[in-house]
């Protein structure tokens, strides 16, 4: 059963889609709550869209295979904006694939052990999505979702954290408040 809450709304910036009757209308809440994505503001904008993506086929729940693909994109995409950030742990080398990507980002400090294992999980289960038809549980493209949400939360969102929070610290300091 799904319950909808719709109120009347005058006010221009709260306006929804639904109209009836000539009036504006919004939906002020569902029970049960829709599932939402989880795709951090700190991501950089490649990554934030393809994890955007991967999420939402997750939520549809449509093709657990397919939702297990897009967040091997996701990462794919990840480890290729890392080695941008980061041209000095390429060397001489240019990776071609994830694999070779997974392992220079672990090599240069910028992967655990353990998230380079998990990541190399994720592209060995995801790679044999893409080659077999063997059925794919929800709850099995849940477990790789939740495994790259950690990677890039340690890849982008806590560097991030760290940044704003060293900035603020510093602006803070300056002012003479600190």
């Amino acid at each position: 059963m799904v319950v909808f809450n719709i109120s009347r709304s005058n006010d221009i910036h709260n306006r929804g889609p639904i109209h009836f009757g000539g009036g504006t209308w919004r939906i002020w809440k569902t029970v049960p709550e829709g599932k939402k994505a989880w795709v951090s503001e700190l991501l950089p904008e490649k990554v934030r869209q393809c994890m955007l993506d991967a999420e939402q086929t997750l939520i549809v729940d449509v093709a657990p295979r397919i939702a297990r693909t897009a967040f091997r994109t996701v990462l794919d995409v990840a480890t290729k904006e890392v080695l941008a950030r980061n041209p000095g742990c390429l060397g001489n080398k240019t990776p071609q694939n994830l694999s070779n990507r997974i392992d220079m980002l672990a090599k240069a400090g910028l992967l655990t052990t353990d998230l380079k294992d998990w990541a190399h999980g994720v592209r060995g289960i995801t790679n044999e999505d893409v080659h077999t038809v063997e059925p794919v549980s929800k709850e099995e493209a849940q477990e790789i979702a939740e495994i790259t949400r950690l990677i890039l939360t340690y890849l982008f969102e806590l560097p991030e954290r760290v940044k704003l929070t060293k900035a603020a610290a510093e602006a803070k300091k300056a002012d003479g408040n600190g």
